[in-house]
């Protein structure tokens, strides 16, 4: 589990009515994995009390909790989101001069515009997929940190 932000445990309740207590400080990936959900096609986000988060959303209180698929619209977004964040690391890596500019998820894909001296060429997309697909097996930790807007601009 991820950790614990003290001995505070929380109750998860899942649309079909189950609850389980968890944690303070545990995932929403981690709680819904306790009731049976494995990360996979069939769960790639949740809602948390109503918002779509990415599975390494922390829970602090009891919340409602609903799984998202792939399927879903809500899961599709979350898992363009995440992915419009790996690209824009590939890219980083490999060109670090290059400068982020906007990602946003689409309805049916996602891209990023980024600032740099030349146009990626074919053999420069086929790089920063091979680099995207290694970050994603690195398997690092993704940490969402929400702000009000004012802060975050």
């Amino acid at each position: 589990m991820a950790s614990v932000v003290n001995d505070k445990m929380i109750q998860v309740r899942l649309p079909d009515g189950r609850q389980q207590a968890v944690s303070a400080g545990t995932t929403a990936g981690e709680a819904l994995a306790a009731l049976g959900h494995k990360p996979g096609a069939n769960l790639v986000a949740a809602k948390v009390s109503g918002v779509s988060v990415d599975l390494s959303m922390v829970l602090g209180d009891d919340a409602s909790l609903e799984p998202l698929g792939f399927d879903s619209p809500e899961g599709r977004e979350v898992y363009r989101h995440s992915s419009t964040h790996i690209m824009a690391q590939a890219v980083k890596e490999l060109f670090p001069s290059a400068q982020l500019t906007i990602g946003p998820a689409l309805d049916d894909s996602f891209y990023y515009d980024f600032a740099f001296d030349r146009p990626f060429t074919p053999e420069d997309l086929e790089k920063i997929e091979a680099r995207a697909l290694e970050i994603i097996k690195r398997g690092l930790a993704v940490n969402g940190v929400f702000q009000a807007a004012g802060r975050a601009v």
